[in-house]
């Protein structure tokens, strides 16, 4: 199957198509502002490093920790069990 076959692009469109409805489904991790004390623990335990602390400040005075790219959260969860404070749920 080469560039040039008329096969090629649905073959690829379909592939793009399912990648891009993947990542429509992919987890969601939300952090409830109020709560984050910017331990950091999630940020230590995430594989992807996708987890780090805002730049705003929560009515506590802390940093809050924040997901910095949403589409490469694989849904692992760490971040969430790891959090002493449960700020942190992941949404499948």
């Amino acid at each position: 199957l080469g560039y040039r076959d008329p096969n090629f692009c649905v073959y690829i469109c379909t592939i793009l198509a399912y990648y891009e409805e993947r990542r429509i489904k992919m987890p969601k991790p939300v952090v409830n502002e109020q709560v984050c004390k910017g331990c950091e623990l999630c940020t230590v335990v995430c594989p992807k490093g996708i987890m780090a602390l805002s730049e705003k400040i929560n009515a506590a005075g802390y940093h809050p920790a924040t997901c910095t790219d949403e589409a490469e959260c694989i849904g692992c969860g760490f971040c969430g069990q790891i959090c002493p404070d449960s700020a942190i749920e992941v949404y499948k």
